[in-house]
């Protein structure tokens, strides 16, 4: 079988850096294998991929030593085109990154078109990808105007419509809701049977793709810890070895679960481990705190559409946040949820309703978006958490949230040199630092590994518990949801459709399959209480 990807002694490092993001000795990837590369937050899988297609260093500048071939090219003089003219392609973190064109169709259409397919072959990939990541009925609707996820929906379109030999895949479901992670996961997962095509797939969102039948035992399985690889095997040795837990990746909490019981996880058959749990002693329980009876922000009859002559995106919206209270938004998306955000932060006018705090909204509401890179304005990290409403500085407070959320290590360096998660994390920590009384996070367990995401829960978890202050942050990661929130409110089409616990809301199937969730396997194992 040829190898499609060769790597020999190679090292990356990126300008100021001291030590190499990547050192990988040797790695070889022979045609139409699939390999899950994993891995904590900042460990190199993104440096690999973005290696491995050219980005780096053509577009992205960095020392490269060693040897890499790629589909019988060099990436590094080659560059993107060329990685992309040999058949490999890319979908990169942020899909804001990668889109350039008016409308989904045109976008997903334009690499076909420019690889010289005659209109009716254009059209015909451009027809199936779509249907692939469940964007038909969104052809025609001009990019800007997408959501998160829509937006990486038509990312993963654009690159599957080349019908590339190579996929290269930086955590490409991670702004999806979870009925959409599962038929994109479900389909990438069969390229390399049914297309011949080779997929790298980098991803913390483990009990997603365990859901989509990716996580077999034998799948081969790249670990990277501090940029070198320090597991090339089968994904059920990495596991029942503790070597993806060692290394900070987030596994599903059902392997957890069941090595604690038995050692070690006998099945990776999800029904077959799901029925061995089954009926056995409860082993979780939530950490939400209680309720309080002090109202901080009162949403009544909200509407919000963009434009005047826009759809109503926000539709008789009403709810309460209390002090204390971790509340979750959950649902499809293009749901209303960070449009809710939005105007509860003053970003946007409701068209009617009211919105009541007992708090300053102009100093005590801190909003961190999506897209980390929105908020971040500072030439280094140390720089971004001096800047707050209040005009305050809490040194030891500061310093507590460095250390919490890992973060020693970056404060001389500029935020947009580092990875999506580590932006995202200083951005939490600077919107913090202002000390605010309503905190919102859009999907904040996103590019996190475990560690990151059990600090955020304490941090978030102890500052309510001590402040007049109220959390709200807009997820799809149900394992988050169940384990560390107060309550859920459940969007779709811009109406509330569920409001109540996660124990409740996260067990029932009407409202799961409205809300394009899914029931983590805890819950249906019997393992929560």
């Amino acid at each position: 079988m040829n190898s499609v990807v060769v790597l020999r002694k190679v090292e990356v490092k990126y300008p100021g850096e001291v030590k190499p993001s990547l050192k990988a000795g040797e790695l070889t990837i022979d045609d139409g294998e699939f390999v899950l590369l994993l891995g904590a937050s900042g460990s190199g899988k993104s440096t690999l991929l973005k290696l491995l297609c050219g980005v780096i260093p053509c577009y992205q500048k960095a020392e490269v030593k060693g040897e890499v071939e790629v589909l019988g090219g060099d990436p590094q003089r080659e560059g993107l085109s060329g990685m992309v003219s040999r058949g490999a392609a890319i979908v990169l973190q942020n899909p804001d990154a990668q889109l350039f064109s008016a409308t989904v169709e045109s976008e997903v259409g334009f690499g076909p078109e420019n690889l010289g397919l005659s209109r009716g072959e254009v059209e015909k990939r451009v027809k199936w990808a779509l249907g692939v990541v469940g964007m038909t009925d969104l052809k025609r609707k001009d990019t800007v105007s997408l959501s998160g996820g829509q937006k990486q929906r038509t990312v993963i379109a654009s690159v599957l419509a080349l019908k590339p030999r190579l996929l290269l895949l930086d955590e490409p479901v991670s702004q999806l809701d979870p009925q959409g992670s599962l038929s994109v996961m479900a389909c990438i997962g069969q390229l390399p049977e049914k297309a011949g095509c080779g997929v790298i797939l980098a991803e913390h969102r483990l009990h997603d793709l365990y859901a989509a039948g990716i996580l077999r035992e034998d799948v081969r399985t790249v670990v990277l810890d501090d940029g070198r690889i320090v597991f090339d095997g089968e994904l059920g040795k990495a596991v029942n070895k503790g070597i993806l837990e060692a290394c900070g990746v987030r596994e599903p909490g059902i392997f957890k679960v069941t090595r604690k019981l038995y050692g070690s996880v006998p099945t990776f058959k999800r029904e077959e481990l799901i029925k061995t749990l089954a009926g056995g002693e409860s082993s979780y329980s939530s950490s939400a705190q209680s309720l309080q009876d002090h109202v901080l922000v009162k949403v009544n009859d909200l509407w919000a559409r963009y434009g005047r002559r826009g759809a109503f995106v926000l539709k008789r919206v009403s709810f309460e946040i209390r002090k204390g209270e971790m509340a979750a938004l959950m649902g499809p998306n293009a749901s209303g949820k960070t449009t809710l955000m939005r105007v509860l932060s003053g970003l946007l006018k409701p068209v009617k309703g009211s919105v009541i705090f007992d708090l300053n909204p102009r100093r005590d509401i801190a909003y961190v978006p999506q897209n980390p890179d929105l908020y971040l304005v500072s030439d280094s990290v140390a720089e971004e958490f001096r800047l707050n409403p209040r005009g305050s500085f809490d040194e030891k407070f500061v310093n507590f949230l460095i250390g919490e959320l890992g973060l020693e290590g970056l404060l001389g360096k500029h935020p947009h040199a580092l990875s999506r998660g580590q932006r995202f994390r200083v951005a939490v920590a600077a919107a913090l630092a202002g000390k605010p009384k309503l905190i919102m996070l859009d999907e904040p367990t996103t590019g996190q590994d475990e560690r990151n995401i059990d600090a955020l829960a304490r941090i978030l978890e102890s500052y309510l518990a001590e402040r007049e202050a109220c959390a709200l942050m807009s997820t799809h990661d149900v394992e988050f949801v169940l384990h560390n929130c107060s309550r859920v409110i459940v969007l779709k089409d811009g109406e509330i459709i569920a409001s109540g616990p996660p124990r409740k809301i996260l067990r029932n199937e009407n409202i799961i399959e409205k809300a394009c969730l899914r029931v983590p396997d805890e819950v249906l194992a019997g393992i929560w209480s």
